[in-house]
Protein backbone atom coordinates (compact mmCIF):
# COMPACT_ATOMS: atom_id res chain seq x y z
CA UNK A 1 0.00 0.00 0.00
CA UNK A 2 2.81 2.22 0.89
CA UNK A 3 4.54 1.59 -2.37
CA UNK A 4 1.09 2.36 -4.21
CA UNK A 5 0.57 5.84 -2.59
CA UNK A 6 3.99 6.89 -3.31
CA UNK A 7 3.42 6.29 -7.17
CA UNK A 8 0.44 8.56 -6.31
CA UNK A 9 2.01 11.24 -4.72
CA UNK A 10 4.39 10.80 -7.34
CA UNK A 11 1.77 11.80 -10.32
CA UNK A 12 0.17 14.15 -8.48
CA UNK A 13 3.31 15.84 -8.06
CA UNK A 14 4.06 15.81 -11.95
CA UNK A 15 0.99 17.22 -12.56
CA UNK A 16 1.19 20.13 -10.58
CA UNK A 17 4.63 20.43 -12.51
CA UNK A 18 2.65 20.03 -15.54
CA UNK A 19 0.59 23.14 -14.68
CA UNK A 20 2.97 24.94 -13.44
CA UNK A 21 4.04 27.34 -16.78
CA UNK A 22 7.33 27.77 -16.12
CA UNK A 23 7.36 23.82 -16.39
CA UNK A 24 7.09 23.49 -20.01
CA UNK A 25 6.50 20.39 -22.09
CA UNK A 26 5.91 18.15 -19.03
CA UNK A 27 5.86 14.09 -19.68
CA UNK A 28 4.85 11.59 -17.90
CA UNK A 29 6.88 9.82 -15.41
CA UNK A 30 8.55 6.69 -16.65
CA UNK A 31 7.91 3.37 -15.29
CA UNK A 32 10.80 2.93 -13.85
CA UNK A 33 10.63 6.22 -11.62
CA UNK A 34 11.01 5.90 -7.47
CA UNK A 35 9.74 7.62 -5.55
CA UNK A 36 9.85 8.05 -1.80
CA UNK A 37 7.69 10.16 0.99
CA UNK A 38 9.51 12.23 3.01
CA UNK A 39 7.80 13.92 5.57
CA UNK A 40 8.61 16.20 8.32
CA UNK A 41 12.04 15.27 9.77
CA UNK A 42 12.68 11.81 7.24
CA UNK A 43 13.73 14.66 4.67
CA UNK A 44 17.02 15.89 6.22
CA UNK A 45 18.69 12.26 6.13
CA UNK A 46 18.07 11.55 2.99
CA UNK A 47 18.89 15.10 1.55
CA UNK A 48 22.21 15.31 3.18
CA UNK A 49 22.92 11.48 2.23
CA UNK A 50 22.75 12.43 -1.45
CA UNK A 51 24.37 15.26 -1.12
CA UNK A 52 27.50 13.17 0.83
CA UNK A 53 27.31 10.52 -2.58
CA UNK A 54 26.86 13.38 -5.17
CA UNK A 55 29.29 12.14 -7.78
CA UNK A 56 27.93 15.35 -10.65
CA UNK A 57 26.33 18.16 -9.70
CA UNK A 58 23.97 19.86 -6.94
CA UNK A 59 21.59 21.93 -8.08
CA UNK A 60 19.27 23.30 -4.87
CA UNK A 61 16.62 26.20 -5.12
CA UNK A 62 15.26 27.26 -1.62
CA UNK A 63 13.03 30.14 -0.47
CA UNK A 64 14.68 30.27 3.00
CA UNK A 65 17.76 29.12 4.67
CA UNK A 66 18.12 30.16 8.69
CA UNK A 67 21.14 29.31 9.93
CA UNK A 68 20.53 28.04 13.90
CA UNK A 69 22.52 29.12 16.59
CA UNK A 70 25.22 25.57 17.64
CA UNK A 71 27.66 24.26 14.58
CA UNK A 72 25.36 21.50 15.05
CA UNK A 73 22.41 22.94 13.76
CA UNK A 74 21.27 20.98 10.61
CA UNK A 75 20.98 24.05 8.46
CA UNK A 76 24.36 24.36 8.97
CA UNK A 77 25.96 20.91 8.83
CA UNK A 78 24.45 20.51 5.10
CA UNK A 79 26.61 23.74 4.07
CA UNK A 80 29.33 21.88 5.62
CA UNK A 81 28.56 18.80 3.26
CA UNK A 82 27.77 21.05 0.54
CA UNK A 83 31.10 22.15 1.08
CA UNK A 84 33.16 19.20 1.08
CA UNK A 85 30.31 17.43 -1.58
CA UNK A 86 32.02 21.37 -3.60
CA UNK A 87 35.72 20.00 -2.78
CA UNK A 88 35.51 16.43 -4.34
CA UNK A 89 34.66 17.84 -7.36
CA UNK A 90 30.97 18.30 -7.47
CA UNK A 91 29.74 20.97 -9.39
CA UNK A 92 27.45 22.86 -6.69
CA UNK A 93 24.93 25.96 -7.33
CA UNK A 94 22.78 26.96 -4.80
CA UNK A 95 19.74 29.72 -5.51
CA UNK A 96 17.88 32.06 -3.26
CA UNK A 97 15.00 34.05 -2.68
CA UNK A 98 15.57 37.87 -2.48
CA UNK A 99 12.63 39.36 -1.26
CA UNK A 100 11.26 42.44 -2.49
CA UNK A 101 9.48 43.61 0.70
CA UNK A 102 10.96 41.10 3.64
CA UNK A 103 13.98 41.87 5.38
CA UNK A 104 14.18 39.50 7.81
CA UNK A 105 13.91 36.94 5.20
CA UNK A 106 16.84 38.22 3.28
CA UNK A 107 19.35 38.51 6.50
CA UNK A 108 19.10 35.05 6.72
CA UNK A 109 19.42 34.30 2.82
CA UNK A 110 22.57 36.36 2.92
CA UNK A 111 23.94 34.74 5.75
CA UNK A 112 23.60 31.53 4.32
CA UNK A 113 25.09 32.46 1.00
CA UNK A 114 27.64 33.75 2.92
CA UNK A 115 28.83 30.76 4.56
CA UNK A 116 28.12 29.10 1.18
CA UNK A 117 30.44 31.26 -0.49
CA UNK A 118 33.61 30.47 2.07
CA UNK A 119 32.53 27.13 1.25
CA UNK A 120 33.27 27.84 -2.42
CA UNK A 121 29.63 27.33 -3.66
CA UNK A 122 28.22 29.18 -6.25
CA UNK A 123 25.25 30.99 -4.30
CA UNK A 124 23.22 33.74 -6.31
CA UNK A 125 19.73 35.12 -5.80
CA UNK A 126 16.61 35.30 -7.84
CA UNK A 127 14.78 38.80 -9.00
CA UNK A 128 13.10 40.33 -6.22
CA UNK A 129 10.19 41.33 -8.89
CA UNK A 130 9.08 37.66 -7.89
CA UNK A 131 8.84 35.38 -4.99
CA UNK A 132 11.12 32.23 -5.53
CA UNK A 133 8.91 29.91 -2.96
CA UNK A 134 10.20 27.03 -4.63
CA UNK A 135 12.05 24.37 -2.29
CA UNK A 136 14.12 21.62 -4.67
CA UNK A 137 16.95 20.16 -5.33
CA UNK A 138 18.33 17.91 -8.26
CA UNK A 139 21.23 15.75 -7.65
CA UNK A 140 23.61 13.88 -10.25
CA UNK A 141 20.55 15.09 -12.97
CA UNK A 142 18.56 12.45 -11.52
CA UNK A 143 17.54 12.44 -7.95
CA UNK A 144 14.94 15.42 -7.33
CA UNK A 145 13.72 16.71 -4.35
CA UNK A 146 10.00 18.90 -3.85
CA UNK A 147 8.32 19.57 -1.26
CA UNK A 148 7.44 21.80 1.47
CA UNK A 149 10.59 22.01 3.34
CA UNK A 150 12.85 25.36 3.62
CA UNK A 151 16.17 24.91 5.02
CA UNK A 152 15.63 26.10 8.84
CA UNK A 153 16.18 24.11 12.24
CA UNK A 154 12.13 23.75 12.54
CA UNK A 155 11.39 22.57 8.99
CA UNK A 156 14.18 19.92 9.39
CA UNK A 157 13.93 18.75 12.55
CA UNK A 158 10.25 19.86 14.01
CA UNK A 159 7.42 20.77 11.66
CA UNK A 160 4.94 18.58 9.73
CA UNK A 161 6.14 18.81 6.28
CA UNK A 162 5.95 16.97 3.59
CA UNK A 163 8.58 16.51 0.13
CA UNK A 164 8.94 13.73 -2.14
CA UNK A 165 12.04 12.12 -3.74
CA UNK A 166 11.85 11.12 -7.10
CA UNK A 167 14.17 9.23 -9.16
CA UNK A 168 13.70 10.32 -12.65
CA UNK A 169 16.54 12.07 -15.33
CA UNK A 170 13.66 13.41 -17.50
CA UNK A 171 12.25 15.34 -14.31
CA UNK A 172 15.74 16.23 -13.65
CA UNK A 173 16.37 18.06 -16.53
CA UNK A 174 13.40 19.65 -16.82
CA UNK A 175 14.25 20.78 -13.18
CA UNK A 176 17.80 21.52 -14.30
CA UNK A 177 16.21 23.85 -17.11
CA UNK A 178 13.64 25.49 -14.58
CA UNK A 179 16.43 26.67 -12.32
CA UNK A 180 18.69 27.68 -14.61
CA UNK A 181 15.73 30.13 -15.87
CA UNK A 182 15.64 31.45 -12.22
CA UNK A 183 19.00 31.33 -11.84
CA UNK A 184 19.64 34.23 -15.00
CA UNK A 185 17.05 36.40 -13.90
CA UNK A 186 19.29 38.31 -11.54
CA UNK A 187 22.24 36.88 -10.07
CA UNK A 188 22.78 39.91 -7.31
CA UNK A 189 20.99 40.94 -4.02
CA UNK A 190 19.28 43.94 -4.00
CA UNK A 191 17.49 46.12 -1.41
CA UNK A 192 14.17 45.90 -0.41
CA UNK A 193 12.18 47.33 -2.64
CA UNK A 194 8.22 48.12 -0.97
CA UNK A 195 6.43 47.17 2.38
CA UNK A 196 4.92 44.28 2.53
CA UNK A 197 0.33 44.48 2.24
CA UNK A 198 -1.18 45.04 5.03
CA UNK A 199 -3.38 41.78 6.03
CA UNK A 200 -4.77 41.01 9.37
CA UNK A 201 -3.14 37.98 9.61
CA UNK A 202 -0.37 36.87 11.31
CA UNK A 203 2.78 35.62 9.43
CA UNK A 204 3.50 31.81 9.37
CA UNK A 205 5.99 30.34 11.32
CA UNK A 206 8.98 28.80 8.88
Amino acid sequence: MAKGLSKSIALLALLWLAGTPAITGAQPLSPATEAQLLADDAYYPALIGKIRTAQKSINLVMYLWKISAGSDSRPDVLIRALGETKRRGVAVRVILENSGYDEKLNRANREAAKLLRQEGITAVFDSPSVTTHTKLAVIDQRFCFIGSHNLTQSALERNHEMSILLDDRRLAGELTAYTDRIATEEATYRPVLKAPRQSGRQSHRR
